[in-house]
Formats: structure tokens, C-alpha cells, sequence
């Protein structure tokens, strides 16, 4: 669903982006072991000289025809115009996605921060042509094909970031 310039990534509920991509192409904070500000600062690194990003989101799962909306608050945080709906299907259920373009960075920041307050998180990820950022209630997890980029935010962030899945 999601193609950055050298990754294809498939943004579905079966496996995140995470697990998708190689050690050299990921790195992975856990929100239980960072401060709030420390959040912030790694998103002010990830996403400084951008002003917009593009967003993807689980709208509902369609079971039966029965459309099952996913219970989050993405737009107390993000305002949500002119999105394009995506339904993809696997052998359980239909699932609507919506991709949303131009999501202003204030934006993203206000919901990462509101998921790191206890907001209940929904299946979304944000992304540029290269680099994706999934925020769910346990992890921040940042994937890019420039390895270069991954490698900096390693440096930068290593005594934070999660270094299980090395």
C-alpha cells in the first residue's frame, strides 16, 4: 500500500512496518522507556525542515458487510479533509483504510504526544517519499530506505531507543 522510494511496505494488521524491513532500515523507541520530551525531541529530528506529511489510517474492519469502526480519536488530534478511502481485503475481513494527505507536523506531534498521555492509539502511520513513522501505544517506530538517516537517529538517540530486535 505504502511505497517509499526504495522500501515497499504493506500497511495492513497482519505485520507492522517494523517487521518488514531490515535492522539497517528501522529503529524502534518504546514509549514506557522515554520522557515526554524525549518523545518530542526525536520527533522534531525525525521531521525537522517538513512542514507536511501524509498519513494512513484504519478506518473500520468490514465483517459480513457490517462496517466495525475502530474506536480512536484521530481527529481530536488531526484535522482530516480530502482523504482517499482503500479497502484491502484478506481471508477474515475487508478493512476501509483512509490515506490523507498534507497533515501539517503541529498535527502529528499533538497526536504522538496525546498517545504518550494515554489516548487510546489507532493503526496509523505517518510518511514522507522516505521514511515512515508508526506511533501505536507501546512503540515509535521510524523505517526509511536511506540508511543513513536510520544510522544518524541510532547516534543521536543511543541510549533511547530499543535495541532488542538489533
Amino acid at each position: 500500500m505504502i511505497t517509499l522510494t526504495e522500501l515497499s511496505v504493506d500497511f495492513n494488521d497482519e505485520l507492522t512496518p517494523f517487521f518488514q524491513v531490515n535492522s539497517n532500515n528501522r529503529i524502534r523507541f518504546g514509549l514506557s522507556e522515554i520522557s515526554y520530551v524525549e518523545l518530542k525531541s526525536i520527533l522534531d529530528y525525525i521531521f525537522k525542515k517538513v512542514d507536511t506529511v501524509d498519513m494512513v489510517y484504519l478506518v473500520a474492519n468490514i465483517i459480513s458487510n457490517k462496517y466495525i469502526y475502530t474506536k480512536t480519536a484521530v481527529r481530536k488530534s488531526i484535522f482530516i479533509r480530502n482523504w482517499e478511502e482503500i479497502v484491502e481485503e484478506n481471508e477474515e475481513a475487508r478493512h476501509l483504510y483512509a490515506i490523507v494527505k498534507n497533515i501539517d507536523i503541529t498535527q502529528v506531534q499533538k497526536y504522538a504526544l496525546s498517545i504518550y498521555k494515554g489516548r487510546r492509539a489507532a493503526y496509523l502511520a505517518f510518511y514522507l517519499k522516505d521514511r515512515l513513522v508508526y506511533i501505536s501505544s507501546d512503540v515509535v517506530d521510524i523505517i526509511s530506505d536511506d540508511v543513513q538517516f536510520i544510522s544518524h537517529l541510532k547516534e543521536k538517540f543511543s541510549n533511547l531507543y530499543n535495541k532488542y530486535y538489533e
